[in-house]
Order: structure tokens, then sequence, then C-alpha cells
């Protein structure tokens, strides 16, 4: 036996199985739970009572924090309940339907409830792998999923260790998750190649990791192979959803971020080629090239979404670059 599994007290309690205190335990965890709701409730509605607009007050409501009781008083108060208070905590993330996203400088709701769950329970593997991709996939919470997932990783590296071994060989077997979900914000989200590579590379040397992510680091270096990479990862996160739901809407947004990425990438090739086919910097001169390139068919007439691909000047671009009418919410910079 390691020492690491004798006289360890373990973070999260969840692990040491329901402890049972009879009636008045369970008498508690109601009324604990219901002094919860209720001082949210009042707390939203103290907030949102001077806005007479429905619309502003939902929007309001969803960037408020939820009122959570201070973990001390919880532990105290619920005592060998406080599993089934996770797993309650749990199921109220899994089971939040707001589709509101709102502006990437607030937090959603659901990152607070999920911040709360992880603090109660460090070691709650599940709360950082699927709730960073219902932060960052479902919600549009980019920040506040790498701050989650981040606070995943501090804990792989600093506390699992310590864990017992059912946590560390069992709950936390898929640990390369965490640092690969890292990645693909990095990557795909905020275009920071040198923080995704870092966490990529340490994601394919955890003990499970998939053998294809040892072959993706390198490819990093150029912009061809970044698209490669994020091809790669959002049909694997992709796959994986399929074979759990493929009516999900985990599956459809990743659907989208897939047709999204394959989109950024079609217009990069069409810009670079065009810039390569014709060195001046005149308007003119670059359609009538962007013209013949289409007729020679090296660049196609529609996008995947079947919007005619135009050439066209801005003020930030008076040379002319090949783009859509399709609503595009960016990939790697694009």
């Amino acid at each position: 036996m390691e020492e690491s599994d004798i006289n360890t007290q373990p973070s999260h309690p969840r692990r040491q199985g329901y402890r049972s205190q009879g009636p008045l335990s369970a008498l508690i965890l109601v009324i604990a739970l219901s002094i919860q709701f209720n001082l949210h409730k009042k707390y939203l509605i103290k907030e949102t009572e001077q806005f007479p607009s429905h619309e502003t007050q939902v929007a309001l409501m969803e960037r408020l924090q939820p009122f959570f009781l201070p973990e001390p008083l919880l532990r105290m108060t619920l005592g060998g309940l406080i599993p089934l208070y996770v797993d309650w905590s749990w199921i109220r993330v899994l089971t939040d339907d707001t589709l509101l996203r709102p502006p990437r400088a607030e937090r959603t709701r659901l990152y607070h409830a999920l911040i709360h769950v992880t603090e109660i329970d460090p070691a709650y593997f599940e709360a950082y792998s699927i709730g960073g991709s219902l932060l960052a996939i479902i919600r549009d919470d980019i920040y506040g999923a790498l701050d989650l997932l981040l606070r995943g990783e501090r804990f792989r590296t600093e506390k699992l260790q310590h864990e017992p071994k059912e946590v560390r060989e069992f709950t936390w077997k898929n640990q390369w998750q965490i640092p690969y979900q890292i990645s693909y914000i990095y990557l795909i989200e905020l275009h920071d190649i040198p923080s995704a590579a870092s966490y990529l590379t340490l994601a394919s040397k955890l003990e499970g990791a998939p053998t294809f992510l040892k072959r993706l680091e390198e490819k990093l270096a150029t912009k061809q192979g970044q698209f490669r990479v994020a091809r790669n990862i959002v049909s694997a996160m992709l796959q994986t959803e399929l074979n759990k739901d493929p009516n999900s809407r985990m599956t459809k947004e990743l659907n989208e971020r897939l047709m999204q990425v394959e989109i950024a990438e079609l217009f990069w090739r069409s810009n670079d080629l065009l810039n390569q086919s014709v060195r001046s910097k005149n308007a003119q001169a670059r359609n009538a090239r962007f013209r013949q390139l289409q007729q020679e068919g090296k660049i196609p007439f529609y996008d995947p979404q079947g919007a005619r691909i135009e050439f066209i000047t801005t003020s930030g671009s008076p040379e002319g670059i090949i783009t859509s009418a399709t609503p595009r919410r960016g990939a790697l910079g694009l």
C-alpha cells in the first residue's frame, strides 16, 4: 500500500459514503436549502424590482452571482449530509436551462454554481470536465470556463497526489482531459498558440491520453497546422458527444464550432492564395485575380453554409479581402 493511502484525509466528502444522521439531519438539510433558496430569490427580486422591462430583469438575473451559504456554515450545519448537498448542487448545474449568453466580461450563473460545487468538493472531476464544456460551448462563458478548468488543473497538480488511490486511479483516470480542454480554449477561442501548445503537450504526456495528442503539438508551428489541430480537437469532442446523444444541444454546438473552424480555414486559404498570386495592393487588380482563381476552381463560389464568396473592400482592408455574408463568431483569430 502506498504511503499516501494511509491516514490521508480526502478533500471531498462525497467519496467517503453517505453518513445518515437520522431525521434531524434531514430536517436540517431541508431548512438550510430553504434558507439558501429564499435568500437567493429575495436577493434577485431586490436587485431587479426597479427594472420594469422583463428582458432587462432576465438579463440582470443571468449576470448576478447566486447566493450560497458559506462553505464552513454548510459543513457545520449539514455534517454527513454534505455529499447529498453536493449531488443536489450538481443536479442543479446539469438541469440549468438558461440559454442567454451575457457579454464575455460577465460570468454566468452556471459558472458560479460550478465554482460552488468545486469549492465544497475539489476532487469532483466531472464538475471540471463537463462543467468546462458547458460553460465554453453551451454558454459561451469562455473566461469562466478557463478559470474553472485552471482550478481543476491546480487541484490535479497540487492536491490529487494526496487523495486516496481510488480517486487517483478511478475518479481522475482521464485527468488528461483537463489540460486538453484548456488547450482547446487557448487555441480556438483565445488564439493563444504558445499556451495551447503548452497544455496540449502536458495532456499528451499523461496516462490514458489518446495517441493522436502526441502528434498535434508540432503542427501548431504553422497556420495550416493550427487549423488541422483545431479540427482534430473539435472533431474528437464531437465524436464523444455523438456517442452519448446525437441530438443533444452540446452536439449541435460542437457541430457549429466545427463548421466555424472550417469556414475560417477556407477564407484563410483563399486570402493566402490571393496574396501569393498577386503582389499588388490595388483592389481592382486583386478583384480581377480573385475571379480568375474562382474560374480555375481554386476558390469556390460558395462557402459551406451556401453563402456566395465575394471580394470586398473595407476601411480596415482597402486592398480588399475574400469573405462571405455567413455570420461568423471567429476561430483562431479569424
